[in-house]
């Protein structure tokens, strides 16, 4: 006996996909599942200017991750962010020195994130000034994070307030172009 054919199209439902209390609940979108237990686990990839509308942060991708199906709505979770690797190439030019910097930090409330930051140097920088500027970058960014709450520092991060502080201090060392946090990653424990 032959079965009829189901539409699997007919058995999926819509389901809503909200941000977290860190970025104002905001609808991120929408995605199709037939079971809500599908949903869990899933990335979703937001630019920053989706959630907020200023296109100035264009540049800015944030990544969630389903973590909790209430209804119809997808709750997600902070996972990080991270820039466009062709805003990153536009940052470098010829004759300049990058220097890149991974460390992970921890929070006032003792939250852990692993950032990475990108500093762009006009000129070519001799190794004892690159190695001043890795260790004065390291300290900005560990005594801030050190004095700040998570969503804090994720908003001081995704603003640019972090990397203007960075450029400030690093500027004393020798000209900085740019400074960007490259990217931030929540550490799983």
């Amino acid at each position: 006996m032959v079965k009829a054919a189901v539409d699997k199209w007919k058995t999926k439902k819509w389901f809503e996909i909200i941000a977290p209390p860190l970025f104002n609940e905001k609808k991120i979108g929408e995605t199709l599942a037939a079971d809500y237990r599908m949903l869990i686990g899933r990335k979703i990839e937001v630019s920053l200017s989706d959630l907020g509308g200023d296109q100035k942060f264009q540049r800015v991708k944030l990544i969630f991750k389903i973590e909790n199906v209430k209804g119809e709505k997808a709750l997600t979770d902070y996972l990080g962010h991270k820039i466009t690797h062709d805003y990153e190439r536009g940052l470098v030019r010829r004759r300049n020195s990058k220097i890149y910097e991974q460390q992970p930090v921890e929070t006032k409330d003792g939250r852990k994130i692993a950032v990475k930051s990108l500093v762009v140097v006009s000129g070519k920088v001799n190794p004892s000034v690159k190695s001043s500027l890795r260790a004065a970058l390291r300290q900005v960014v560990e005594s801030n994070s050190k004095e700040k709450k998570f969503d804090e520092l994720i908003y001081s991060m995704l603003h640019g307030e972090l990397s203007m502080k960075i450029k400030k201090e690093l500027h004393k060392i020798t000209p900085v172009r740019h400074a960007v946090i490259e990217k931030a990653e929540i550490v799983k424990e």
